[in-house]
């Protein structure tokens, strides 16, 4: 397993745990972000999604990371919420990205074609491939679960837990 963190001035650190629970540093890459509310692995270990107060969601390539890459290692910045987002969730298969933001909306990113919008533009940023905007909550949305590929969880302050079905809305 591979733990990711950023630190207070913004350094990302990748760390593999080994099977005694010892830990090796695989890679540090200074002003990695500022304001991150949230870091989120995908389930086939190559990509980190880390989430932030800006209102976009940067996608990183561990591999890229752990050669050493650094900034080069971004592939992706997707932007299209209106306010800070707290997390991500990658779907198990990695085809899709769900982000919730203080907004009030979940967006569902395919995240092939925010890697390819991304590659074609000199910023990486992405911003049209959401494949479906989830809206309902009253009040910003703190995190998502992403359940089979096909079912996301959703909680908010407003207290609620919603249950979505991703074919309806992408």
């Amino acid at each position: 397993p591979v733990l990711a963190f950023i630190t207070k001035s913004g350094i990302l650190q990748l760390w593999k745990i080994g099977e005694e629970g010892n830990l090796q540093q695989l890679a540090s890459v200074p002003n990695a972000g500022f304001g991150i509310l949230g870091i989120e692995i995908s389930q086939d270990n190559s990509m980190l999604a880390i989430s932030s107060q800006n209102s976009t969601v940067t996608l990183w390539s561990l591999d890229l990371l752990k050669q050493g890459a650094g900034q080069n290692a971004v592939l992706a910045i997707l932007a299209g919420h209106r306010y800070k987002v707290k997390k991500a969730a990658f779907s198990p298969n990695g085809e899709m990205l769900a982000t919730p933001g203080i907004d009030k909306t979940i967006r569902l990113w395919d995240v092939a074609a925010a890697l390819q919008e991304a590659k074609e533009n000199k910023d990486k940023v992405a911003t049209r491939a959401v494949r479906g905007t989830l809206l309902g909550h009253e009040h910003g949305v703190n995190a998502v679960a992403i359940i089979g590929n096909d079912k996301i969880c959703s909680v908010s302050p407003d207290k609620t837990i919603r249950l979505w079905d991703v074919a309806q809305h992408a």
